[in-house]
């Protein structure tokens, strides 16, 4: 804090200029509590028509800070910063130390510098004034938050955000516009691998199916990244949580809007780029459209992120027919002699195709005319949950793949139709 006798009380006769061109450093927080009438432009309008102005770039603040002593700057800034997370988010120097965890991550993620929370007030003087030009330009040019530079630069610094594994995209008012596709898919990484608990659940498992293996850490990593080439694209129903869960993305900071803006600026590149280039934006676009009840043709952003993703750490080729959607209209075109009669009853009202093998664990087989049949949409929901003889449905399915042979199958089929549907 400033002594008191470093800026008196000014007279009545005193206005805020004569109080500035008397004393050029003195805080605003001062002038403030001296003439209570006065505008926050008052102050930059008189420097900036000052041909004086130089003086007053050292003007001192009520938090110790001031531009004249770098180094009692720093050590004040690393004191407020420590108090604020330990009176505001119970987070102490041994916290960041020993590592943050994902909650602790997430609440200081979800932060916002901002007047509108009483918290906040206590950080109001961060601003660009602090931080040198080139934090500034770089704050500039990638998006980042004032809020991350300070923790960056000040406290806890560098090595400890990355030990606690936070990323710049994980805090809240980032913009959106300026950011970029290889510093998301980073985001993104760091979210699944150290935050999210379904990755942390498949971690723990193979951490004990390789405990005594010396190459564990590559097999863990690899074992990992299968599963979720495997999984992410399984969607939800009624009873079957979706894999993809964006409010727990969200939560990190790493937003729609964000998603949307990165994705875009993606594709629009590869539209200017070579002919692999072109074929990638073509694979996206074509796999990642949807329609609105409105009959407009949205992309999915966060699909397209996932697929990016799955492409960079699997080390798939873009152009490799790995996945494919499931589309009726487009599997009738294929086949347009292929059969819509139930094999069960012969009927052709509310028939589903039913994939044999799995979609999700046979992706190759996803158009595959010997792997699809016609059956009635209750029967199919019988295998879908399980709930009729299921094993004996298993036994059918094993013959089929070591005989194709589908007897078997047609017989389970017939019987499950005489159980009266729900």
């Amino acid at each position: 804090m400033w002594a008191s006798h470093e800026y008196p009380k000014p007279n009545n006769e005193m206005n805020f200029r004569d109080y500035l061109a008397l004393f050029p450093s003195v805080p605003t927080v001062k002038l403030k509590e001296y003439f209570p009438d006065m505008k926050p432009h008052d102050i930059s309008n008189f420097i900036k028509n000052n041909p004086h102005s130089e003086e007053y770039k050292n003007r001192g603040s009520v938090n110790g800070l001031t531009k004249t002593n770098i180094d009692l700057t720093a050590k004040n800034i690393k004191n407020h910063l420590r108090n604020f997370f330990k009176e505001e988010l119970n987070i102490s120097d041994k916290d960041f130390e020993n590592g943050l965890n994902s909650e602790q991550v997430k609440k200081i993620s979800q932060f916002r510098l901002s007047t509108n929370y009483s918290s906040s007030k206590k950080l109001g003087w961060i601003s660009e004034r602090y931080l040198s030009d080139e934090d500034n330009n770089l704050r500039k040019e990638k998006g980042y938050t004032l809020f991350y530079m300070y923790l960056k630069k000040f406290y806890p610094g560098e090595q400890l955000l990355n030990l606690s594994k936070f990323h710049a995209y994980y805090f809240y008012n980032t913009r959106a516009i300026k950011t970029n596709m290889n510093e998301l898919l980073e985001a993104v990484k760091i979210y699944y691998v150290n935050h999210s608990s379904k990755f942390k659940c498949i971690r723990q498992f193979l951490e004990i199916k390789y405990l005594k293996d010396p190459e564990s850490l590559s097999k863990i990593n690899q074992d990992l990244w299968n599963y979720y080439r495997r999984s992410w694209r399984l969607g939800g129903s009624v009873k079957q949580e979706k894999w993809i869960n964006t409010s727990e993305i969200t939560s990190f900071g790493l937003n729609a809007n964000m998603i949307k803006q990165s994705v875009e600026k993606y594709l629009n590149d590869l539209a200017l780029g070579n002919d692999i280039d072109k074929s990638k934006r073509v694979y996206l676009l074509k796999n990642y459209k949807s329609q609105t009840r409105c009959k407009k043709v949205k992309l999915q952003y966060s699909n397209i992120l996932h697929e990016l993703l799955e492409i960079q750490e699997c080390n798939i080729d873009i152009g490799t027919k790995h996945f494919e959607p499931w589309s009726t209209s487009k599997f009738l075109t294929i086949y347009p002699q292929f059969s819509r009669q139930c094999i069960g009853c012969g009927d052709i009202r509310s028939v589903d195709l039913h994939h044999i093998n799995e979609r999700s664990t046979n992706p190759e087989s996803t158009y595959d005319e010997n792997n699809v049949i016609p059956i009635c949409s209750h029967v199919h929901n019988m295998i879908t949950r399980k709930t009729y003889e299921y094993d004996k449905y298993l036994e059918a399915k094993e013959t089929f793949n070591q005989k194709n042979d589908k007897s078997m199958m047609i017989e389970w089929i017939k019987l499950a139709h005489e159980v009266p549907s729900d």
